[in-house]
């Protein structure tokens, strides 16, 4: 038995990711507490960097696999994204078919 009440926040870029894990840490516990729907909150990461090759023929298998774990039916709605925005990763390209909410630094 599952439950769609966990938090996801998920990168484009690994630049952000230690901002995206200290937001986890702060808020896990507070959130749960404060908001009797959340159970959990999780940091969705990777390591691929701004430069990823987006059109060479295995990019598609990190980006389907992080769509994938972030989109995943245990985590309640859209996942969180952070991006700095320059990255060639846009969260448009992560999440095609979701809207999404966008959290730039």
């Amino acid at each position: 038995m599952g439950t769609k009440n966990i938090l996801g926040i998920t990168t484009t870029v690994q630049c952000v990711a230690p901002t995206v894990e200290y937001a986890v840490r702060e808020s896990g516990t507070k959130s749960c507490r404060d908001f009797a729907g959340v159970n959990d909150v999780v940091a969705v990461t990777h390591t691929y960097g701004c430069g990823i090759a987006m059109d060479a023929p295995t990019a598609e298998i990190p980006i389907r696999t992080i769509r994938h774990i972030s989109t995943h039916p245990n985590l309640g709605g859209t996942p969180l994204v952070v991006s700095l925005g320059c990255e060639k990763l846009q969260p448009e390209r992560l999440f095609r078919s979701r809207s999404l909410e966008i959290a730039g630094s």
